[in-house]
């Protein structure tokens, strides 16, 4: 395990230097940290964007930036960065999470076309409402029916990671619970 805080630009190439050193290849990455709330974008303060924007899209190309040559090097790699279906359907009260997640679409759509051809896959999940603290909210306070349940959230991403073999590629993948409201 590597703690590191996704917030401190600084830490994120010393974290990936040092975890090259201890554990040698790493054979993918899943980029699934982000933060957001629901308010007003005029509620905002400006240093909190800042950590947003770090959080949510910055430290994912870091992350990438400090990878990609390992990956391309060997020929070989896999990246799934986490999005959000608002992304693709913006919510009012959710300016700086929206705009930071239709960043990162834009981001892992690119990153595709650049290295795919180079034996390294790049995908996008898109997911509903998932069953988590995000936004205020306590873990297991959703109901089952309209959420997504972390744990078969985990195991989608395990599955298209394990499915896509030889020349397949998922560019993106939107996920939603059956009762989730839209």
């Amino acid at each position: 395990m590597l703690p590191l805080d996704l917030a401190d630009s600084a830490a994120i190439r010393p974290a990936i230097d040092r975890a090259l050193l201890d554990h040698g290849p790493i054979d993918g990455l899943i980029n699934n940290a982000a933060i957001g709330d629901y308010r007003p974008f005029l509620e905002h303060r400006e240093d909190e964007l800042l950590t947003l924007v770090q959080v949510n899209i910055a430290a994912v190309m870091q992350l990438c930036l400090a990878l990609l040559p390992h990956f391309l090097q060997r020929g070989a790699g896999h990246i799934v960065n986490i999005g959000s279906d608002l992304a693709r359907r913006p919510l009012a009260n959710m300016a700086p999470y929206v705009a930071s997640k239709h960043a990162l679409l834009g981001f892992s759509h690119s990153l595709l076309r650049e290295v795919k051809d180079r034996g390294v896959r790049v995908n996008l999940i898109n997911p509903g409402i998932i069953d988590t603290d995000f936004g205020g909210a306590s873990e297991g306070s959703r109901p089952a029916h309209a959420s997504l349940q972390p744990r078969e959230f985990a195991r989608l991403i395990a599955d298209l990671i394990e499915g896509q073999l030889g020349h397949l590629v998922v560019d993106e993948l939107i996920v939603h619970a059956l009762g989730q409201d839209y």
